[in-house]
Formats: structure tokens, C-alpha cells, sequence
């Protein structure tokens, strides 16, 4: 089999050392200036061709149907054209396309017989929402039966949830069943479901004295108030004293002065002349406060409905997860923070954004404004968040906004999206508990099996120890503990259609129509023991 990858940044880049893992060789195709294609190759990478135009580049290429195209470039339009124009030279070569938009999928699918269609967005979003809601998160899987997470745990806190490995320093221990990590072991590696690992822990900061929306008239309305008060009283204690009016009459009749509403049962006509003064200037007074409190009023309960429907009121929320970018990872990460019934709050500079929308009517508070900016999370309660989740789609946006937030909450966990993995390594160190995750390093593994046909649906690192989790079909009778004999690894989550995930799986359960295991598999442990 020969691979065709049609790629322009990063992701092409991990989808080429995936395929060189299988023995897989490869052809690969960039559009001219793009990053793929102006970045330093590796040798055991095949050499990169620039093309100006990359459909006209495949009408004119050789296909079988032994072949397989992944169309992996960072535009959907380009995608798409190229798995046209390759079924075009021959309608049954197998077809991997990558697109951002979440709508398009099924028709694309659809559209091309046996083509897989995947996101980034609904590969890595499960990671960056475990991430943002606990601790330790190495990474996260989602299925129709729910989620799976593994996590790195110190040992010394209950590990609930299968633990797998342990570490000491660099030392890795790979554990059988039920085997007991070591009594010096420092860290372990747990795959659990979410409603048995711990939060991250809820932040105390002091209350925000910040207004409940951005309004100009604020300034005013209060010294308006103060004097169209200052008045009534001034006007009510004359009536009162000098007119020996009831003070429930003078105030009344005040009031009637100043709103000009006079209804003819008091009046100052045989009133002496001070009197006759004070309420011509009590009238003067009254019209020109009444029509500026009227106006600001008014102006306050506009600028309130506009903010609401703007994203630019202050919301009330407590212990919530704050996330940055409502693009087509955001939203996933979003939809899948509010599946685990975790309070959210987003948010996204752009309000013409698709996804507003939609969040909107999934009921998911929304601010507009960018998340580099104080008062968007001054809106949003980050002060009282439980953590952020910083995915944007520009890599140097979400390390500007990180910076700003650890500047500001020194203990706020942050939740990184670099799509670059260098970048995500470097600078995961620098955000507390939360961690930064490459979504070309999360994805890569999916396009791979896709394309080769294997099981590998990650390759993940844990205390410096490679390991891969594979996702496996049980045979109809096949038990899970025989599947797992089977590739000598260990099973954490059985999944079926329909039914609740199952981890840890029941060892005598059986496969099913369209039922999976997923397995831990180490790469290169320092020592295995039982079944690992």
C-alpha cells in the first residue's frame, strides 16, 4: 500500500512519523509557502513537493486502488478537492479527509462511498474538557457510552480508577492485574471515567466589584438622583413650614411640583411670594432632573438588553470552567464540558462566529470580547473559575492569553491548545495543574489508523515511557480477558452501542455488534509484569 498525504502544517508532519511507524511509504504534496513545505525535513521523511495547485497536481497523478489519499491541509476547500479530483483518477481509492467544519462531515462523508472524515475538534476536545475540569489528564476518550481518561495521580492520593503503571523518577512499572504499585513509587498512571476522579479544587478570590454590564451612564445617574432628592426635600420642608401643610401634603405636593403633574387640589396662588418662587424654581428643577433620570433609565435598561443580547453582561457564576476560543475545537470542548455537567462560561471575540450561535441555544453563556482582554474575564468570573481552557486557533493568541491569566491568577489552572507539539512541551511547565496539549499530537494517531488500517488511536507518554491505546473489535464469543492475552496488554474501557462505557471491563464480558475494547499497550516498559 502507498500513502498519499496532502498536508500543509503540523499535523502532515505527525501524520508522516506515524506512517513511517507502520512501514508505510509515503508521498507527500504541499501547497507552495505553506508550512509543511518551507519547514526542515526529517530524513526518515519522504522529500516534500511543492505544488501551486494541488487538485490539478492530482487529476494528472497515477491512483490504485490499493492507494490510499489523506487530504489533511488546513483548509476544508482544498480537502475536499483534492478527495474529488483523487476519486475522479480512481473511484476506489481510499479517501482520509480532514475538515474543521462540524456541519459538513456527513455530507462530505456521504458524498464520497468509504471515505473517512475527521476533525481535530471532535478527536482532542475530550482531552482539553477532562483537562480543564481535573487534574493530572494525559488524555481523554469519548464515545456514544460516555468518557475514559487516563491520568498521571501522585501516589500518595487515592487513585480511583485502574492504575496501570508506576514511576519512580524515569523508572517505569507496568502492573498486572490487580498487582500493587510499589511502595516507593511516586506517580502512577490511572484510566478512570470522570464521575471517580477529583475536581480541580474550587478557588476562594475576593468578590470583583464589577458592574453587572459597561455602561456610560452610570457616572450620571447617581448625582442625578442625589439632587432631584435634595430638591423634593428642599420643596417638601418650605410647603411644610411655611404653608403649615401635613407633611404627607407638602410631599405630595412636591411631587405633583416637580413632575408638573399638578391635579389641581393644591396650588400656590394665594401662597406669599417666596413660596410662589421656591416652586417656580421647584418646577424648573423637576423637568429638567425628571427628563435626565427618564433618559438615563431608559438608556440603563437598553444598555442591559443590548449587553445581554451582545454577550457583554457580567455573569454569576461560581466554580466554573472559563473557555477561551468558540471555534470549531472551543465548541466541542464546550459541548463536551456541559455533557459532563461541569458550569461553563465562553469566551469569543468574534460575534458574527457560528458557533455564538449555536452555544446560545444550547444554553451556554457566551462573552464577546477578546479573552486577552481584562474585562472579558472580568464578564466571565475567571477570577472564580475552577480553571480556563485557552483553545483558540492561533497558537500565539493562546500563549499571549495564558501569560495574561497566570499573571493575574497565579493559581488558576490554565488548559493550553498549541497546535504546535514543540510549543505545548515547552510551555506546559508554566501552567500549574492544567497542562498544554498539541492537537496535531492528539489527532495524528487517528489519521494514521485510518489510512493504514491499524488499531492505534493514540501514542502518549507517561514519566517519559511511551505507550499507545489501542481501540480493538471483540469477536461475537471473544471475552475481554482473551482479547487482552491476545495482544498482551492491558484493557481499561469496554464500549458497545448503546450501553454506558464500561471501565474497568468485567474480564468475562463478550464482544458485540459493533462493540471495541480499548487497551493500554506499553512501547518499551523498564520491566512488565502479569499480562502487560
Amino acid at each position: 500500500m502507498r500513502a498519499l498525504v496532502v498536508g500543509s502544517d503540523r499535523l502532515a508532519r505527525r501524520v508522516l512519523d506515524g506512517l513511517s511507524r507502520e512501514g508505510i511509504a509515503a508521498t507527500t504534496l504541499a501547497p507552495t509557502g505553506s508550512w509543511l513545505q518551507t519547514a526542515p525535513s526529517k530524513e526518515s521523511h519522504p522529500p516534500v513537493a511543492a505544488v501551486s495547485d494541488v487538485v490539478a497536481a492530482l487529476s494528472r497523478s497515477d491512483l490504485s486502488a490499493s492507494d490510499v489519499l489523506l487530504a489533511i491541509t488546513d483548509k476544508d476547500d482544498l480537502n475536499l478537492g483534492a478527495a474529488l479530483a483523487a476519486r475522479e483518477v480512481n473511484p476506489r481509492i481510499r479517501l482520509v479527509v480532514r475538515l474543521f467544519d462540524v456541519d459538513l462531515a456527513p455530507q462530505v462523508a456521504a458524498l464520497l462511498p468509504g471515505a473517512t472524515v475527521l476533525g481535530l475538534g471532535a478527536i482532542s476536545a475530550a482531552t482539553f474538557a477532562l483537562a480543564g475540569r481535573s487534574p493530572g489528564v494525559l488524555w481523554a476518550h469519548e464515545s456514544d457510552g460516555g468518557f475514559l481518561v487516563l491520568r498521571a495521580v501522585p501516589s500518595r492520593e487515592p487513585a480511583a480508577g485502574t492504575v496501570l503503571a508506576a514511576a519512580r523518577g524515569n523508572d517505569v512499572t507496568w502492573l498486572g492485574p490487580g498487582e500493587p504499585p510499589p511502595g516507593d513509587a511516586g506517580t502512577l498512571l490511572v484510566a478512570a471515567r470522570p464521575s471517580g476522579i477529583p475536581l480541580h479544587a474550587v478557588r476562594h478570590a475576593a468578590d470583583e466589584k464589577a458592574p453587572l454590564i459597561e455602561w456610560e451612564g452610570r457616572r450620571l445617574l447617581l448625582p442625578a438622583a442625589v439632587a432631584f432628592a435634595l430638591v423634593l426635600a428642599g420643596a417638601t420642608a418650605w410647603f411644610r413650614f411655611r404653608l403649615g401643610m401635613p407633611f404627607l401634603d407638602a410631599l405630595y405636593f412636591a411631587t405633583t411640583v416637580l413632575t408638573t403633574v399638578g391635579f389641581g387640589d393644591f396650588n400656590l396662588r394665594s401662597a406669599d411670594e417666596a413660596s410662589k418662587a421656591v416652586g417656580i424654581v421647584a418646577m424648573l428643577s423637576g423637568v429638567l432632573l425628571s427628563a435626565v433620570l427618564f433618559g438615563l433609565v431608559v438608556n440603563y435598561l437598553l444598555a442591559r438588553q443590548s449587553a445581554a443580547e451582545h454577550g457583554r453582561k457580567a455573569l454569576k457564576l461560581r466554580g466554573h470552567v472559563v473557555v477561551c476560543g468558540l471555534g470549531g475545537v472551543g465548541y466541542r470542548v464546550a459541548q463536551a464540558l456541559r455533557r459532563l455537567g461541569e458550569p461553563i462560561a465562553v469566551i469569543e471575540a468574534d460575534e458574527e462566529s457560528r458557533f455564538v450561535r449555536d452555544a446560545r441555544s444550547a444554553g451556554i453563556p457566551v462573552v464577546i470580547g477578546s479573552a486577552a482582554d481584562d474585562r472579558s474575564h472580568r464578564l466571565a468570573a475567571t477570577a472564580h473559575a475552577r480553571s480556563a481552557v485557552i483553545c483558540t486557533e492561533k497558537d500565539s493568541l493562546n500563549v499571549e492569553i495564558a501569560l495574561g491569566l497566570r499573571a493575574r491568577e497565579k493559581d488558576l489552572p490554565i488548559v493550553l491548545r498549541a497546535f504546535d507539539p514543540d510549543l505545548s512541551r515547552r510551555i506546559a511547565p508554566l501552567l500549574g495543574t492544567g497542562g498544554a496539549f498539541s492537537g496535531a499530537a492528539l489527532a495524528a494517531p487517528r489519521f494514521v489508523a485510518a489510512a493504514a488500517g491499524t488499531d492505534r488511536i493514540a501514542s502518549l507518554r507517561f514519566a517519559g515511557a511511551r505507550f499507545d491505546v489501542r481501540e480493538v473489535s471483540l469477536g461475537p464469543d471473544e471475552t475481554v480477558a482473551a482479547a487482552a492475552d491476545r495482544f498482551a496488554a492491558r484493557p481499561v474501557a469496554l464500549i458497545r452501542p448503546g450501553a454506558a462505557l464500561a471501565s474497568p471491563p468485567d474480564d468475562t464480558a463478550t464482544g458485540g455488534p459493533g462493540a471495541a475494547l480499548l487497551l493500554v499497550v506499553p512501547a518499551a516498559p523498564s520491566r512488565t509484569t502479569g499480562p502487560s
